[in-house]
This record gives C-alpha cells, structure tokens and sequence, in this order.
C-alpha cells in the first residue's frame, strides 16, 4: 500500500513539475523556430536566382497564388520589423494556431504587401515567443517595415485602439495601403483585442 501511494507521489510530482515547467518550454521552442525560420529566410533571400524577386512564378504555386508573379510582389513568409520595439520576426500565411505558435501570421481575409488595402497580421503577446509584447509602446511615426529580400514596404503608425475579439472590422479592406496588426489585450488575457494601425509610405514603390 505505502509502495503503491509512493509511486502515486512521484508521479504527481513529475506532473506538477512538467506544467510549470511547459510555459517555459513553449517560449523556448517558439524562439528557436522563429530563429531558424529567420536564419532560413534570409539565406534564401541572398540567392541571386530568387524567382520571386526575378518576378517569375515559383512552379508550385496554387492558382489562388498565381498573381504573387508579378515583380516586386511578396507572398508569406516575409519579415516583419519594427526597429523602435527591436521586433524581428518571420511572418507566416495563416492565423491558425499552429502558424501562431510559430511566430506572426497573415490573415487570409486582408490583402497582401504590394496589393494595397488592407494587410493584417496576428501574433500573440504573451505566450510563444511574444512578438507582439511591445506593441503598444509605439509612438506616432514610428517605422513598420515589411520585407522580403530587396523589396521593402515601409509603414508609419498612426493610431491604436481595442475592439472586441469579435469585431473584424480592424482588417477589412481600406482605403489608404495600410498595416494592420492585432493581438491579445490586456496582456494575459484574450477578453478584448489590441489593433495596431500603419499607413503605407507614399514613397514605397
């Protein structure tokens, strides 16, 4: 019997340390693959015979994808950077959660870099790396840049706001080339949502 309540403890015990332990993990695994897909994209990016940037079409693009062969047009994965927050991150296609947990991810309902309208894109703030922990530190003017090899779109911030996580307006189509980003708010707490909101420099080709 005392064996048996033992072998109960030890086991409780490896449980209770396995989900303290997971928060850390999870932040630790989101790190690395961030790094790695950022350390992947931008070796990529150096190849002389991108086809992207050559503006021809990759062979394996779906029909939905097609028009991203025109020149100097971007297709997920790209980079984000925000320099005044040190944010670095490769954006994924998608808001699913497994994109998610992986770094940023473009919202399929927006538009893409080099389209104008609208382009959001999701990431959390708290969990799996945070790439979106200091967002709302962001001052008037501040620089939003997307980036893909040589072509770069660059955005000034205008404004922030929170909605409710039901409310999609935030990445309907607009009228001004804009940069969307939304994430979790308050930090901790998925009860309402933070929107962050750029216009597209009017210099940007």
């Amino acid at each position: 019997m005392r064996k048996s309540l033992r072998g109960i403890g030890i086991l409780l015990m490896a449980a209770g340390f396995l989900l303290a332990g997971w928060p850390l993990w999870a932040e630790a695994y989101a790190a690395w693959q961030q790094e790695k897909a950022l350390s992947a994209l931008e070796e990529a990016e150096k190849e002389e015979d991108n086809p992207v940037l050559a503006g021809e079409a990759p062979s394996d693009l779906s029909q939905e994808r097609a028009r991203l062969a025109a020149p100097y047009i971007l297709y997920p994965p790209f980079i984000l950077e925000i320099p005044t927050i040190n944010l670095k991150v490769v954006v994924g296609d998608g808001t699913d959660p497994a994109t998610l947990r992986k770094g940023p991810g473009l919202y399929h309902e927006g538009s893409l870099p080099g389209e104008g309208g609208n382009v959001a894109i999701a990431g959390h703030r708290t969990t799996y790396g945070a790439p979106f922990r200091h967002v709302d530190e962001l001052k008037p003017g501040d620089l939003m840049i997307i980036r893909k090899g040589s072509v770069s779109y660059i955005y000034r911030f205008t404004r922030m706001w929170v909605v409710e996580p039901t409310d999609w307006s935030p990445i309907a189509p607009t009228e001004v080339p804009s940069l969307t980003l939304t994430t979790c708010h308050p930090p901790g707490s998925a009860a309402y949502r933070l929107i962050i909101r750029g216009e597209l420099e009017p210099s940007t080709p």
